[in-house]
């Protein structure tokens, strides 16, 4: 992700967050994390204090501050948190963004999340599990259709860029 300390990293989707508190103690940007589970997000911020009081000991690092939330992609009053930030992780591994969470005549954990990406400010980066193809064609892909069809190259063609990265197994990066 090549995350800085001076960004804000949003975990969709947080679990009991694991990945907004690696991100916090080990870059020491600011973490969020959204989770619709109150089970889990109730397990996570005592993990949070679990973790955060360990890291008393380690005074001389500089550890980015967490926000972990109760709430759900669906709900206005949470976009400003969750579109305000450089990096979104959104684990949509084994179809749990589209199958898996759809109801029928319903949009899926997809599209809300789609729906996130496009409200990001310029530059900002999603790193997904799986690729969004709901998303349309990226900005490359996008005027390399143009130019096969005649038309004229255009920076507006696409909201994004996509990049994909393999990793092996077991590993993880930042």
């Amino acid at each position: 992700t090549r995350l800085l300390p001076e960004e804000i990293f949003l975990d969709i989707g947080h679990g009991i967050g694991n990945a907004p508190l690696q991100a916090g103690l080990t870059i020491g940007c600011e973490s969020r994390g959204i989770e619709v589970v109150s089970e889990r997000c109730d397990i996570s911020k005592r993990f949070q204090d679990a973790v955060f009081e360990q890291s008393e000991q380690f005074p001389s690092r500089n550890i980015g501050s967490v926000e972990l939330r109760n709430g759900d992609l669906t709900d206005s009053h949470q976009l400003p948190f969750m579109t305000d930030v450089d990096v979104v992780l959104y684990n949509n591994a084994n179809d749990i963004g589209t199958s898996r969470s759809a109801i029928k005549g319903k949009y899926s954990l997809d599209d809300y999340a789609g729906g996130i990406f496009a409200l990001l400010k310029p530059g900002a980066r999603m790193i997904t599990l799986t690729p969004m193809y709901h998303l349309g064609r990226s900005l490359v892909e996008e005027n390399a259709f143009r130019t096969k069809h005649g038309l004229n190259y255009s920076i507006d063609a696409s909201f994004f860029n996509y990049e994909e990265h393999r990793l092996p197994l077991n590993s993880t990066t930042w």
